[in-house]
C-alpha cells in the first residue's frame, strides 16, 4: 500500500504542476487581452479624434479663406449694374476653383451670375432655407440649376448697411480629400459632413436626411460653422483582435512554461 500510494502520487503530481501551471496562464491570457484591448482602444480613439480634427480644421480653413479672400472683396459690386461686373465675377469664378456660381443679389433678389449673367429670380427661389438677413448663412443644397443632382455648398454673405443685399455664391464640395485621409485608418468606413437637418455622406451621392443614416461612431462641430464632420466604423478592426489575440496567447503560453518550470523544482 505506501508503494501504491508513492506512484500515485508520482503519477499525479505532474498533473497538478500541468493544471496549475494551465491556470496561471489562462488568469494572465485575460488579464492581458483586457490591458492590450482597452490600451489599443484608447489609441485608435485618439486617433480618431485627431482625424476628425484635422478634417475640420481643413475645411473650416477653405471656407473662411475663400470667403476672406475672394468673396468679401466682391461686395462692393453688389451696386454695380451686371454688364459692368460679370466679366470680373466669371474671371473670378474660374480662377477661385470649386465655386459653381458668384450671384449679386440686391434687396432679396438675383440679378447678377457668374454663370449666366444678367438674371432676375428672387433668391428665396435659389435656395429657400438660406436667410439674406443674416450677416453669414451657409448651407449645404441638394444641387444648382446647372447641376440639380449634384449637391453644393451654399454661402450667403451680406453687404454690410443693406437688409437683403450681398453675396449669394455655389461650391462643389466633395468629401473625397477626406476618405482620403481616412483611408489610412482601416476601421473607419464612412465620413459624413451634417448640416442643420440634412447630411452629405461618403457612401451616397445625394444629400440625405439626418435621421435616415446611422449614429456615427464618432463626431465633432465646426468653430464658426453649422457643420459636424461624423466618422463611421469600428474603434477596432479584426486585425487588432487578431494582433491582440496573439500576442495574449503567445506570452501566456511563455509564462505557463516558466510556471510549470518553477513548480517542478
Amino acid at each position: 500500500m505506501p508503494l501504491s500510494r508513492a506512484l500515485i502520487r508520482q503519477a499525479t503530481y505532474p498533473r497538478r504542476i500541468a493544471w496549475k501551471s494551465a491556470i496561471v496562464g489562462s488568469l494572465f491570457f485575460l488579464l492581458l487581452t483586457s490591458v492590450l484591448l482597452i490600451q489599443t482602444q484608447h489609441h485608435r480613439k485618439q486617433q480618431h479624434k485627431q482625424l476628425l480634427i484635422d478634417s475640420s480644421t481643413d475645411f473650416q480653413h477653405s471656407v473662411n479663406a475663400l470667403i476672406s479672400d475672394t468673396l468679401i472683396p466682391l461686395l462692393p459690386l453688389v451696386k454695380s449694374e451686371c454688364y459692368i461686373v460679370n466679366h470680373e465675377l466669371t474671371a473670378r469664378a474660374a480662377f477661385a476653383g470649386d465655386i459653381r456660381a458668384i450671384i449679386l443679389v440686391k434687396d432679396g433678389n438675383a440679378f447678377c451670375s457668374s454663370a449666366t449673367g444678367s438674371f432676375f429670380q428672387p433668391l428665396s427661389a435659389l435656395s429657400p432655407r438660406t436667410d439674406p438677413t443674416r450677416e453669414r448663412d451657409i448651407r449645404l443644397l441638394p444641387g444648382t440649376p446647372m447641376q440639380p443632382t449634384k449637391p453644393a455648398l451654399a454661402i450667403w454673405i451680406k453687404q454690410p448697411g443693406t437688409q437683403q443685399s450681398g453675396l449669394f455664391v455655389t461650391l462643389n464640395v466633395s468629401l473625397s480629400p477626406y476618405q482620403l485621409k481616412a483611408s489610412s485608418h482601416p476601421k473607419i468606413t464612412g465620413i459624413a459632413l451634417l448640416a442643420h437637418n440634412t447630411a452629405l455622406t461618403s457612401w451616397q451621392p445625394t444629400l440625405v436626411r439626418n435621421h435616415l443614416i446611422p449614429s456615427p461612431l464618432m463626431q465633432t462641430p465646426m468653430d464658426g460653422l453649422p457643420f459636424q464632420f461624423a466618422l463611421y466604423g469600428s474603434t477596432l478592426s479584426a486585425s487588432d483582435y487578431q494582433t491582440i489575440m496573439l500576442i495574449s496567447l503567445l506570452f501566456a503560453l511563455i509564462v505557463s512554461g516558466m510556471s510549470w518550470v518553477l513548480l517542478s523544482r
